[in-house]
């Protein structure tokens, strides 16, 4: 059996909580002051990935990881056309002779009819919308594709295919993926199975709707940003940051390679997959030990691939946080908390009774926040350790 009966006991320990609730409101009124005091007091920030992360992955020289300006220069131009889009005021053509232009937003229906690569049924399944909205020119539903390697076999983009067609017409589009196209299935799986790869889809014209788009100004980016960028120049340079960073941290996890796993900490994230998934699923319901293993052994193999990949990538960003020389005492942790708390904070919080700044740090796990802030701050070290190649 893959479970253990100290599993089973802390398993239990924890769905148990939720039984407990309704007591819990009770006292909360008495508690409370104090729960915020002892709240305000910790100032420990936990990070129990404090090992050398080499003795468990191999890792690349920063160095040789390589981001073309190329590549982030077509994120900006595709950033532009994102903002004028959005800031268009789209009304539906009812000429029934007009047909797809440049610019215009068309409502469609589409399913893949064709592939050459055998695909899952879960692959199929989410490659089809009955009603599904984009931009002509926006180029990010499938971009266009010319290989490298290949000269002949290119293909248009999809909404470029679209031109000139008719509110009703019914069209075949052919189009490849991106060499680097990771797709999400409808059972939520991350892989490449459309990587490169020529797909065929039936496509319906479903309505066609036009609007004035502006062209990008200092103004327009302002309202767009809301001042947080005032100029052309100074969203350009936050693009250009944003996806150089996300471009090195794409290509250094992607050249990362697996020696063995820490098992401790795939142990640990493996049973918070288990209990978070009974708790959630098995709420308010009284379960005895056999109830529990039977649980356990349902979801272990599930909670197996999870803890992999999450092991997994926390050992690469720690490897990254030490490399870029990122460290973050607790001052620095809850000034950006109080931020995040006084500018993020939505009332959709609210909903689940988080009203405080401690309710709202614990709502998202002091955990999580800890590894998000550190995330950013090596987002902005990080693309001057990689090579920019200027092509």
């Amino acid at each position: 059996m893959k479970y253990k009966t100290a599993d089973i006991k802390k398993i239990k320990k924890f769905i148990l909580v939720p039984l407990l609730f309704l007591l819990a409101v009770c006292l909360f009124a008495a508690c409370s002051g104090k729960k915020k005091n002892n709240a305000e007091n910790d100032r420990t920030l936990v990070n129990n990935y404090d090992f050398d992360m080499t003795e468990y992955i191999n890792v690349p020289d920063l160095k040789d990881i390589v981001v073309k300006n190329s590549d982030i220069e077509k994120e900006w131009q595709r950033a532009i056309m994102q903002v004028r889009f959005d800031s268009t005021a789209f009304e539906p053509v009812n000429d029934e002779a007009a047909s797809v232009a440049m610019f215009d937003k068309v409502n469609i229906s589409y399913a893949l009819s064709g592939c050459e690569k055998t695909l899952g049924s879960s692959v199929k399944e989410t490659l089809r919308d009955s009603s599904f909205d984009l931009i002509i020119g926006a180029d990010n539903f499938i971009p266009s594709y010319e290989s490298e390697s290949d000269p002949d076999r290119r293909a248009k983009s999809f909404e470029n295919q679209l031109i000139g067609a008719k509110a009703g017409d019914k069209l075949k589009v052919t189009v490849i993926f991106a060499d680097d196209f990771v797709f999400a299935d409808s059972d939520g799986n991350d892989s490449m199975v459309l990587a490169g790869v020529m797909c065929e889809f039936d496509v319906d014209i479903n309505s066609i709707s036009r609007g004035e788009v502006p062209e990008l100004d200092n103004s327009l980016v302002n309202r767009y940003t809301a001042s947080k960028c005032t100029t052309v120049q100074e969203y350009r340079d936050y693009i250009y940051s944003y996806y150089t960073a996300q471009y090195a941290y794409d290509a250094f996890f992607n050249a990362v390679s697996l020696k063995s796993f820490p098992e401790d900490r795939l142990y640990e994230a493996r049973l918070k997959y288990i209990t978070d998934a009974i708790d959630e699923n098995y709420k308010n319901v009284e379960l005895d030990d056999e109830d529990i293993e039977t649980l356990y052994d349902y979801y272990y193999e599930e909670a197996d691939n999870y803890a992999r990949k999450a092991v997994f990538e926390r050992m690469v960003l720690e490897y990254l946080f030490k490399a870029c020389n990122i460290t973050m005492d607790y001052a620095e942790y809850r000034a950006l908390l109080e931020n995040d708390y006084n500018t993020s904070f939505q009332s959709y919080y609210l909903s689940y009774n988080v009203k405080t700044i401690e309710e709202y740090e614990e709502f998202l796990g002091r955990e999580n926040l800890y590894l998000q802030y550190r995330y950013e701050r090596m987002l902005l070290v990080l693309p001057g350790k990689v090579t920019i190649l200027d092509d």
